[in-house]
């Protein structure tokens, strides 16, 4: 049976992000927005840092630079250097409450007002910018996006699943469930999955978005989908 090796108290409730692991050290966020490195197979602290405010998505690392995503807070998308223990860069993107997505170089992410961003990595520049059509209640985005071969694929708080063109921000194709999406997709051959609030699953085609098939789950669906055989 399972036994419990260790624990170490963060201070703070955790967000929907999961912690990460590379090179045994755990990287993890909290609500605080504050960073956590801590040993794998100890659980000793190595060391924390404070970057925001709260962080609700897991950081997206590379190579010695953690990017983070933080709400409350007015430069919320933030280049940490794990190394050197400081900030590289902070930009003013809203509000996000997702894990960025780092794809070709580039981070994908959106925002609680309804705004997806595409920005580059060396500064945290905007690239491209795509707003939600008929956004006038501010419906947000609290889906992280996923990628699949030149589409950025997520949902929003509107209903839809949205493929965008990951070049140029332009709509490929958009689906809507018919309630919030809180989920992040999954892709796997060429298929997205995708869960709403409503408790459906729903199986559509990466390529133009037509729906293969759905399920009801029976209650709402948070989580991302994964898969076996």
């Amino acid at each position: 049976p399972l036994t419990l090796a260790w624990e170490n108290d963060i201070r703070s409730g955790m967000g929907y992000g999961a912690p990460i692991v590379i090179d045994s050290v755990v990287i993890v966020t909290n609500l605080r927005g504050e960073l956590y490195a801590i040993n794998a197979n100890t659980g000793k602290r190595i060391g924390w840092v404070t970057i925001g405010d709260a962080v609700h998505g897991s950081p997206v690392i590379d190579a010695n630079v953690a990017y983070m995503a933080a709400a409350n807070t007015r430069e919320s998308l933030i280049a940490f250097d794990l190394l050197e223990g400081k900030k590289i860069w902070k930009q003013e993107y809203g509000d996000i409450e997702v894990t960025p997505l780092m794809f070709d170089d580039k981070l994908y992410f959106g925002n609680v007002a309804g705004i997806f961003f595409c920005v580059e990595r060396d500064k945290g520049e905007l690239i491209w910018r795509f707003k939600l059509p008929e956004n006038t209640k501010r419906k947000g985005i609290h889906s992280a996006a996923t990628a699949s071969d030149s589409l950025i694929i997520f949902g929003a708080e509107d209903g839809s699943v949205y493929a965008l063109d990951a070049r140029y921000g332009t709509e490929r194709w958009s689906y809507n469930t018919g309630t919030p999406i809180f989920a992040s997709p999954a892709v796997n051959k060429s298929v997205v999955y995708c869960g709403n609030m409503d408790g459906k699953l729903f199986a559509l085609s990466a390529k133009d978005g037509k729906v293969l098939w759905q399920f009801n789950a029976g209650a709402s669906i948070y989580a991302t989908a994964s898969f076996a055989n």
